[in-house]
């Protein structure tokens, strides 16, 4: 997306030079990338919505002043669909074995 794809997303209400800034930014912090395209700068995420949901967890986690407490709660806190799909996905590192569970979010946590 361009800077001006990006502002009329947003509904036009910010300046260029808002978005062209917070760009440059994200791009600092590794969260963005941009590639010239003829005459214009495209910009890209580093990394899919759903990796950086999980990084942004593991980041809560870490900060806890009681990370096994805090996993705990939210384990406890999880619909039985995702509870499942956890325990799929813990199996494996459980007998050192590779997971072959698609977590793509395709499916229905909450179905089965």
């Amino acid at each position: 997306m361009s800077t001006g794809d990006i502002q009329r997303e947003l509904g036009g209400e910010l300046a260029h030079s808002t978005i062209a800034t917070t760009l440059a930014r994200l791009i600092g912090k590794g969260h963005v990338e941009r590639v010239r395209v003829r005459r214009l700068w495209m910009y890209h995420p580093t990394r899919r919505q759903e990796e950086h949901a999980a990084a942004q967890m593991l980041a809560a986690l870490q900060r806890a002043g009681d990370p096994d407490a805090a996993l705990g709660h939210f384990a406890a806190a999880l619909p039985p669909g995702q509870a499942r799909l956890l325990r799929r996905l813990l199996e494996p590192a459980a007998t050192d074995t590779p997971a072959t569970t698609d977590v793509s979010g395709g499916g229905d946590p909450d179905a089965g």
